[in-house]
């Protein structure tokens, strides 16, 4: 995939969007900066462009309305390769140490989350976005439903219709959770795993754990890997194996990578945003949003928001999200119940090569 500009918002410039691959920002007097890391290249990347935009337009409409107590927001990307954890430890360092910021949108995948967790509450920076956090501390905060509560729906919906299912997963801590915690929830109402494979996120085959499945005859399979998918579905289609595929979080770019092998595919992700912003969306970028972009535009604006309420300290920041009660935004309602986020999820499928959204999945 290509590598996308890293971007920031000036007011001071009508709203232009300025920079450079290599993090270069316009800076002005009396500007607050608010640091971003996303997955701009390589794997992920069509994730890392949504966040950007979304995260974006909510920047200029803040800034649109004055900013934070009159001073524009400056928000500085930080590439984080295909959202791996050294990568995004690079990328929170070089906003840190050099651009001195205080507060952080991102990054997306859990393993950055896990990595920066500590070097975040050592040095006072608050992170925020639309990205799961395991065990959140005061200095986070998230718009990305919990992976537990996600995986109970859908362990849910497959056994309203199958007993006998198989699990392909990674080895990456999000996409290994996820189908921990799909195998508790299924076997525990009553359906039977009867096979569980999670070779390395960067698996180069994966033709030994497709052929192992087929020899064990389930009725439906469960794929948590976005990053093997395609890898996966291809196996399956090269072996003739026809059967019922369920996933979870997939967007239009990874479909097309499977090159036809999604065709009928269900899965579960975050409802479909309002009206309200996927015009928005279309008038800014010319292009239809696509997960993340919805929890990334909340995200953004539930913190500057809070920085606007608290004067941009850390510790007020703090403060604002521990009075959180709830919040309408673009995905709808977001609330925090015993630590968690909580949101509504949808069902889609994909039909002639498209996602489309078929119901809302039951809570």
């Amino acid at each position: 995939m290509k590598t996308i500009p890293k971007l920031a918002v000036s007011i001071a410039a009508l709203l232009a969007i300025v920079g450079s691959v290599t993090g270069q920002e316009v800076s002005a007097p009396g500007h607050i900066k608010v640091g971003a890391i996303s997955v701009l290249s390589g794997e992920g990347a069509s994730w890392g462009v949504n966040h950007q935009r979304g995260t974006l337009l909510a920047a200029e409409e803040f800034n649109r309305k004055g900013g934070i107590n009159g001073r524009s927001l400056e928000v500085i990307f930080e590439d984080s390769p295909s959202g791996i954890a050294r990568n995004a430890v690079s990328a929170y360092t070089k906003l840190t140490s050099n651009d001195h910021v205080k507060f952080i949108l991102g990054p997306l995948m859990m393993d950055e989350m896990l990595a920066l967790a500590p070097l975040s509450k050592r040095d006072g920076v608050f992170l925020g976005g639309a990205t799961y956090m395991p065990n959140p501390g005061d200095n986070a905060f998230s718009t990305w439903i919990d992976a537990d509560l996600e995986s109970d729906r859908i362990a849910r919906e497959v056994l309203s219709k199958y007993k006998k299912v198989a699990i392909l997963a990674s080895q990456q801590s999000w996409e290994e959770q996820v189908a921990v915690r799909f195998n508790s929830t299924f076997t525990h109402f009553g359906g039977s795993i009867v096979l569980f494979e999670k070779p390395s996120f960067d698996a180069a085959d994966v033709r030994a754990e497709v052929l192992k499945m087929k020899q064990k005859r389930p009725e439906a399979v469960f794929i948590t890997s976005y990053l093997l998918l395609a890898k996966y579905l291809k196996e399956m289609r090269a072996l003739g194996m026809s059967l019922p595929i369920f996933s979870l979080e997939l967007d239009q770019s990874v479909i097309d990578s499977c090159s036809g092998a999604a065709e009928g595919l269900i899965f579960i992700a975050p409802d479909a945003p309002t009206d309200a912003f996927v015009k928005k969306f279309r008038e800014r970028w010319k292009a239809e949003p696509d997960i993340p972009a919805a929890s990334s535009y909340d995200a953004a604006n539930l913190l500057f928001t809070a920085m606007n309420e608290s004067g941009a300290e850390v510790k007020k920041v703090i403060d604002f999200f521990k009075a959180f009660q709830g919040y309408d935004g673009a995905v709808g309602r977001i609330e925090r119940v015993d630590g968690k986020t909580v949101i509504s999820t949808a069902l889609y499928r994909v039909e002639h090569g498209k996602i489309v959204r078929k119901a809302a999945a039951a809570p």
